[in-house]
């Protein structure tokens, strides 16, 4: 194989890469969380990456990302909580000002 038809082969690579993903989109609040997504645009699935920096030890804490028209009408949630220094994930619903509650479906 030439040099040539080398970068012919990673130039063709790579524009199938941008074919499979759009550019990654970030949200963070300039201190200790950052959150990171990407939309395969072949099958549509959103990809997240959640970076918290400087957790403090023996805290309970949650987070979350909603997805839906408003608060009222109800979202789906992508909820994590540390509880007793453990990391769950769960996909739950949320409606208004009310806690949320686990969807029956699986992520």
């Amino acid at each position: 194989m030439t040099c040539r038809q080398l970068l012919f082969c990673i130039l063709l690579f790579f524009l199938g890469i941008h074919n499979i993903f759009c550019a990654t989109c970030t949200y963070t609040d300039n201190s200790n969380y950052k959150l990171d997504w990407v939309v395969e645009s072949q099958t549509g699935q959103i990809h997240f990456v959640l970076e918290y920096y400087n957790f403090p030890s023996g805290v309970s804490a949650w987070t979350g990302v909603a997805f839906g028209d408003s608060m009222y009408s109800g979202l789906d949630a992508v909820v994590v909580k540390v509880l007793n220094g453990q990391i769950y994930v769960s996909d739950e619903y949320v409606q208004g000002y009310q806690p949320s509650w686990p969807t029956n479906h699986r992520m």
